[in-house]
């Protein structure tokens, strides 16, 4: 699985779990801490294996280790969050 692959993965699982508020907070806050944040995933391990398998989390943590990773993950977040919220306005409406 690609860098982006994953990136994309773990964004559409957040914004699945309605955890985008959250998600987006913890990231920009850890952004300049980007590598301790990556080591800081492996206390949460238990939590994060929640959102995506096992053998892919060492990756995503080495991912998160590169700032420009961690802004791509806020914007795929927020990329999947405006489509969710697009869909379900276009429900809305048909339902009218």
């Amino acid at each position: 699985m690609t860098t982006e692959e994953l990136i994309e993965r773990v964004a559409k699982r957040i914004v699945e779990l309605r955890l985008t508020p959250i998600a987006i907070v913890l990231l920009e806050s850890a952004k300049p801490l980007s590598f301790v944040g990556s080591q800081v995933l492996v206390f949460f391990q238990p939590i994060v294996t929640s959102i995506f398998p096992l053998n892919s989390y060492e990756e995503f943590v080495r991912i998160l280790e590169d700032r420009n990773n961690v802004e791509r993950l806020i914007q795929m977040i927020e990329n999947e969050e405006n489509q969710r919220e697009k869909i379900r306005l276009e429900k809305k409406n048909e339902q009218r």
